[in-house]
């Protein structure tokens, strides 16, 4: 019999990953239909060490070298005690083999190149790559470099909402943009032909005139972060109809689709 054991938060803040990680394998399970596999689930915990080794220690105990887990990099230190054991971790930070750890989550690397090909396919040139101030921000400068993508334009912003909106409208040349309609309105409502009234009728239903300087976005952040930056470019009047809008990782967070600010959202 084939045992292998399962790393998952079945308590703490990550409870319900580790609830549809059980659900998941036990779907897989079923699929395989194959009574020689046997799956021993226990809880890592979240950032417990505590929690994680004794884990470990009672999926060792019932026969299996081989686990599925754990999710969080933060956990790579504590496995190399275990030599004997083989881990399998689905972490996206880095995709690799390191001693008895085998990392195979869907990397940022992949998926940058996936949106990549996405822009090129969509003949898109000039992309803006966004990313926040943060204990990551070095992280994501490597991977840039590495897949030859700091040829874009890149804007790192500061996360706190009240600075960013207004790094946003600079980024954006927002007040520009502004000023450029009410010039072109003010000089349009001193003519009296028919063709300057119908441009104006058009201009009255715009908040900026003139184009941005990109043509598509990569934003490279998460969650309520996430949702300021799409609402701070849209306040700026960039329009998603004209400019592509993507990101990373959203696949786990449902709450992006109900967010309004963007209609047209593409991640991989």
């Amino acid at each position: 019999k084939l045992r292998v054991g399962l790393l998952a938060p079945f308590s703490g803040e990550h409870k319900n990953l580790g609830e549809s990680l059980l659900l998941s394998t036990q779907l897989a399970l079923d699929e395989i239909d194959d009574e020689n596999i046997i799956i021993i689930p226990r809880d890592s915990g979240t950032d417990d060490k505590d929690k994680l080794n004794l884990a470990i220690k009672e999926i060792i105990n019932n026969g299996a070298k081989i686990i599925i887990g754990p999710m969080s990099s933060s956990s790579f230190n504590e496995l190399g005690k275990y030599r004997d054991t083989i881990f399998i971790s689905l972490s996206n930070k880095e995709p690799k083999i390191s001693n008895n750890v085998i990392n195979i989550g869907i990397s940022l690397e992949s998926q940058l190149q996936a949106i990549e090909k996405f822009l090129v396919s969509q003949n898109k040139n000039k992309t803006l790559i966004l990313y926040p101030k943060n204990e990551y921000e070095k992280f994501i400068d490597k991977k840039i470099k590495l897949l030859k993508l700091d040829d874009n334009k890149i804007f790192k912003y500061n996360p706190d909402p009240r600075i960013l909106t207004g790094e946003i409208e600079k980024l954006t040349q927002y007040n520009q943009r502004k000023n450029n309609l009410e010039i072109r309105k003010n000089f349009l409502k001193k003519k009296d032909d028919e063709k300057s009234k119908n441009e104006l009728k058009v201009l009255d239903q715009l908040y900026t005139l003139g184009s941005v300087k990109f043509d598509s976005i990569i934003v490279i952040d998460f969650e309520n972060s996430l949702k300021s930056v799409l609402a701070s470019l849209v306040f700026s009047d960039v329009d998603d109809e004209s400019v592509v809008f993507t990101t990373v990782n959203q696949w786990f967070d449902e709450s992006m689709f109900r967010e309004n600010s963007v209609k047209n959202l593409y991640f991989p």
